[in-house]
């Protein structure tokens, strides 16, 4: 291999760390001029072609900058610790042996996979195998890997240096759909759904359902519905006052034949939320079947969440595959969870048979399992 500088780190590198393809169909600048490191910095962090005179956009899970990520892999040289001189190999991936692996991984939903993998494969190839097996397709950025119930970090290291090797047991998936910024402090949730058969009587349930887990012992608190609201109730749920908050009867739109309910949550507080002398550490959202026996005819049931402080502006916004889970009960839509200081929600997806609102006990062991798995 020649070598070259790179005119956006000004290191001499090898022919083989520049791209072989453009980043996008408007790429017509020359390729060797930014290495890969440097256009996939420009990527993750702007969304953009590095180059100057080129306007191209690209997103960080975009098949272009999977490959690039996969080009990387076998480069011989790593520059990201500075503390390690340019000029010193590393191990050449060529000289290590890769393992085939079949490896088990478990999926919020209550699904499983098995994934053909190699023990020299990275984290994010690995993930980009995952991702072809969760039927919502979501962006590389969002998955995430549980081993032991610990976050796996380092998206360029290879499943051996992670500790994954055949029959390792215990590795579980989840969907990371936002993480709360440290600014931000209320969110409102919404959860909203077509009326089936042109029927709003037969409407959904929804609930927040909380939880504390302190090492391994977790506890079920509160299960945060509409009653919340009633008078009668409140000092049962006095504790929750600018913590979480159920914001009472769904909401009715007779033009479009939709209901939505909502809560607010003001995240930040969480850190402070004690119930019965415990930590408040789990927040599970769900909705449920009333008048109904499942919930088959409800149309395009969606999940949303916005700044208070904006509420016109969507956080996030999916729809939920109903398809899937329509001769089910109720189904748990996501977590709220803090991980390595930050809080997230995370989709649950989770269908369950029995339960209502009428009888939290089910549902109340279903959610308990996902915190257990996933928590």
């Amino acid at each position: 291999n020649w070598t070259m500088k790179c005119s956006s780190c000004c290191i001499d590198k090898p022919s083989n760390e520049y791209p072989l393809e453009p980043l996008t169909d408007a790429c017509h600048h020359p390729l060797l001029q930014i290495c890969i490191r440097c256009c996939l910095k420009s990527v993750d962090s702007e969304g953009v072609c590095p180059y100057s005179q080129c306007d191209g956009e690209v997103e960080p899970d975009s098949e272009s900058a999977a490959i690039y990520r996969l080009q990387l892999e076998s480069v011989v040289y790593d520059y990201r610790d500075k503390e390690v001189s340019v000029s010193q190999p590393q191990v050449a991936v060529s000289q290590l042996v890769s393992i085939p692996l079949n490896l088990s991984v478990s999926f919020m939903s209550g699904d499983t996979a098995i994934i053909s993998a190699q023990s020299l494969d990275s984290l994010n190839a690995f993930k980009l195998k995952l991702q072809q097996k969760m039927d919502d397709r979501p962006p590389v950025r969002e998955i995430k890997i549980l081993m032991g119930g610990t976050s796996l970090e380092g998206d360029h290291r290879t499943l051996a240096e992670l500790g994954i090797a055949s029959g390792c047991t215990g590795l579980r998936a989840i969907r990371v759909l936002y993480e709360v910024p440290s600014d931000l402090n209320k969110i409102r949730f919404s959860m909203s759904w077509g009326w089936p058969e042109n029927n709003p009587k037969n409407y959904l349930d929804t609930a927040c359902i909380t939880f504390s887990k302190v090492g391994g012992l977790i506890t079920h608190l509160h299960n945060i519905d509409f009653r919340s609201t009633w008078w009668q109730q409140a000092y049962e749920y006095h504790c929750y006052q600018r913590f979480i908050e159920h914001c009472g009867n769904a909401t009715r739109d007779d033009r479009e034949m939709r209901s939505t309910s909502t809560f607010n949550v003001w995240v930040q507080n969480l850190d402070n939320l004690e119930v019965r002398g415990q930590p408040v550490t789990h927040l599970l959202f769900l909705m449920s079947a009333w008048r109904r026996p499942n919930m088959q005819g409800y149309r395009m049931p969606t999940l949303q969440f916005f700044d208070s402080a904006r509420p016109t502006q969507s956080l996030y916004e999916g729809t939920l595959e109903f398809s899937r889970f329509s001769h089910y009960r109720g189904l748990i839509v996501c977590l709220l969870k803090k991980d390595r200081g930050a809080w997230q929600i995370v989709q649950v997806a989770r269908p369950f048979t029995s339960g209502d609102a009428t009888n939290y006990y089910p549902i109340v062991s279903d959610c308990r399992r996902v915190v257990e798995q996933f928590g």
